[in-house]
């Protein structure tokens, strides 16, 4: 699958941890996969890296609020005033996904719990 066909970015999905997964089990997507190893353990632990950094902070304490979060996951794939796109973004955008569905269940059981007090 090449970086440069339209749908590329869709035929993959990256987790919190930085782990990769054709979408649907794609052919092409777990072929590119495959080939170019970009589920190497290296490679993933550099994407975990980035993420954790960009969600929770260098010390891993600060994490993003959910308005930070929002605005993250609307600018995370544009290019900087170089022309150049953030290092890994594709995988933060989806981890960034991923802690705003994380973020809406915890304000739910809080709002849960404060029913029930």
């Amino acid at each position: 699958m090449s970086p440069l066909h339209p749908v590329c970015e869709r035929r993959f999905r990256f987790d919190l941890n930085g782990k990769i997964a054709a979408v649907a089990n794609h052919p092409a997507a777990l072929a590119t996969i495959r080939v170019l190893a970009l589920d190497h353990e290296s490679l993933t632990e550099d994407r975990k890296r980035v993420i954790e950094e960009f969600i929770y902070g260098p010390q891993g304490d600060e994490p993003l609020s959910p308005a930070h979060t929002q605005r993250a996951l609307q600018a995370i794939c544009e290019r900087d005033m170089q022309g150049r796109f953030y290092e890994f973004c594709i995988a933060i955008r989806d981890a960034l996904e991923v802690h705003v569905r994380a973020l809406r269940r915890l304000a739910q059981r809080r709002r849960a719990v404060r029913r029930t007090s």
